[in-house]
């Protein structure tokens, strides 16, 4: 399949669950095109912020999207529930950063938060607080949990 297709459909598939979410997880392997695809998918949100433990993901950061606001420090985290916060290579995050950035989801039920991770593993016990966990394959990305599906199911049980 033709990689700009390949990245289309995963832009596609980001966009939708971008739309009707608050917290998403991103997982998949290096290079499939997770960062690409969610810096590309959120340029229409005018606020903007993206955090990387890594200065080299940042600097990418600020290729793709000349317009959007980097930080450093979870300190620097702006409060305002007109953000959209994406929190990038989150397995590289030590412990401290990690349990401070689950307590930000948590007590931000309004804001928009994309985390991206390369590991599923080291997030499963906190896997209650995000609304949607979409997995980037080389090829695709697809759904693995959405809780507007679950409320779906649910309401189809009664």
């Amino acid at each position: 399949m033709d990689s700009q297709l390949v990245f289309k459909v995963k832009e596609e598939i980001l966009g939708t669950v971008i739309k009707k979410h608050n917290h998403i997880l991103i997982t998949g392997w290096n290079k499939t095109g997770k960062t690409t695809s969610v810096l590309k998918t959120t340029r229409h949100f005018n606020n903007r912020v993206y955090y990387s433990p890594d200065k080299r993901s940042l600097s990418y950061a600020l290729e793709v999207d000349k317009d959007i606001k980097t930080i450093t420090s979870i300190s620097e985290i702006p409060t305002t529930s007109d953000v959209l916060l994406i929190v990038d290579d989150f397995s590289r995050v030590d412990n401290e950063t990690q349990k401070t950035i689950w307590g930000f989801i948590r007590n931000n039920k309004s804001m928009k938060i994309v985390v991206v991770s390369n590991k599923i593993i080291d997030l499963k016990p906190v896997l209650l607080i995000f609304d949607a966990v979409v997995r980037f394959k080389n090829d695709t990305a697809e759904i693995l949990y959405s809780s507007l599906l679950e409320e779906s199911l649910s309401e189809g049980k009664t």
